[in-house]
C-alpha cells in the first residue's frame, strides 16, 4: 500500500478516535447533569484510575516503541494494527 494511503487510513482512525473521545466528553457531562455528585465522583475516579494506570501506560508505550526506528510505511502499518477497529454508533 503506498504510503498516502496509508497516511490517509491513518488520519481516517485517528479522527475516529479524537470523535469517540469527544463523544466520552459529552456523556461525561450528560453524566454530571443527571447523576448525584457522590455517583459523578466515584465515575470520574474511576476514569482517571484507568487513565495513569502504569500497566495500560507500560502496555501502550510498549507496542509504540517497538514501531520507532522503522520505514514510514511499515511505521504507519503498525501504527493502524494498534488503533481499536471503528465501531459503529447506532
Amino acid at each position: 500500500m503506498k504510503d498516502d494511503k496509508l497516511t490517509d487510513k491513518l488520519l481516517d482512525a485517528i479522527g475516529d478516535l479524537l470523535i469517540e473521545n469527544q463523544a466520552y466528553e459529552t456523556a461525561l457531562k450528560v453524566l454530571e447533569d443527571v447523576l448525584p455528585d457522590a455517583a459523578y465522583q466515584r465515575v470520574r475516579a474511576h476514569i482517571a484510575a484507568v487513565k495513569s494506570d502504569p500497566q495500560i501506560r507500560a502496555t501502550v508505550q510498549q507496542r509504540l516503541a517497538q514501531l520507532k526506528g522503522q520505514s514510514p510505511a511499515d511505521t504507519l502499518q503498525g501504527l493502524l494494527r494498534h488503533l481499536p477497529p471503528k465501531k459503529d454508533v447506532n
